[in-house]
């Protein structure tokens, strides 16, 4: 009887003694499964953080070299079919001449594909500009 209750004992003890190397496995596993989620979370962080300074990088660039759409509306206006002349449009013809003289700088630094195009562009704003305000002074 004794002999049947240390067998009935051991019989527990392997079955725990399995369990326990099954539980180790399966922790083993989750644990190389989570090195690996948090190497790619750290992976992808660092790559977010490179977006978002070169997303900061195009704003700036896009703020020093762009016309902002107020001034491209002032510069157009809505009063264009009446040949009015909007309230912004002597700061936004002053905008489109310092992006053009700022275009100087992309030329010198290698850049000059972006500084030529923007160059011509506010070169077309600037004409256009102009034409209105002649015919706006020839009106009054």
């Amino acid at each position: 009887e004794v002999k049947k209750q240390l067998d009935g004992i051991h019989e527990e003890v392997e079955a725990m003694s399995r369990c326990c190397a099954d539980m180790s496995q399966r922790l083993q596993s989750v644990k190389s499964h989570t090195s690996d989620l948090i190497s790619q979370t750290s992976k992808l962080r660092g790559e977010a953080s490179q977006l978002d300074l070169k997303l900061d990088v195009a704003n700036a660039f896009n703020s020093r070299y762009l016309l902002s759409a107020n001034e491209l509306q002032s510069l157009r206006g809505s009063r264009a079919a009446s040949g009015g002349v909007e309230r912004g449009f002597f700061s936004s013809l002053q905008r489109v001449k310092e992006i053009h003289g700022d275009c100087k700088s992309l030329l010198r630094i290698n850049h000059q594909n972006a500084g030529l195009e923007i160059m011509e562009s506010m070169a077309l704003h600037q004409e256009a500009a102009f034409e209105k305000l002649y015919r706006w002074a020839q009106s009054e």
